[in-house]
């Protein structure tokens, strides 16, 4: 997809309790859309990698993320490196999503 297609800004934040991971924010300023969200598990830090989880949007150029789901030992490990992201789809963005970031870890714990 092209830069026009994947205009906007997001802001999220990320809660671990024991292997459930709740995720809320908002997005703004997209041209098109917002479909979905996923939360991926990157093969290297910068790699939006696989899909691991889906969040819920509110739909619309403008609007609210929110969705827990539950991580693997494995996965928490990868959340601590910062290899987990969240990726907003719109309805013209590519395979990679429309807007994405990574979550920071912080030594997190299950």
């Amino acid at each position: 997809s092209t830069v026009r297609n994947n205009v906007g800004i997001g802001h999220v934040t990320a809660t671990l309790s024991g292997s459930t991971l709740t995720i809320t924010g908002n997005y703004s300023g997209m041209n098109f859309d917002a479909t979905a969200a996923h939360v991926k598990l990157g093969l290297a830090k910068g790699e939006p990698g696989h899909v691991i989880g889906e969040l819920k949007v509110t739909g619309g150029a403008s609007g609210q993320i929110s969705g827990s789901i539950r991580l693997t030992s494995a996965q928490i490990k990868a959340l601590n490196l910062g290899d987990i992201s969240v990726a907003l789809d719109n309805t013209k963005a590519g395979p990679l999503g429309s807007l994405w970031g990574w979550l920071a870890g912080n030594n997190l714990t299950s």
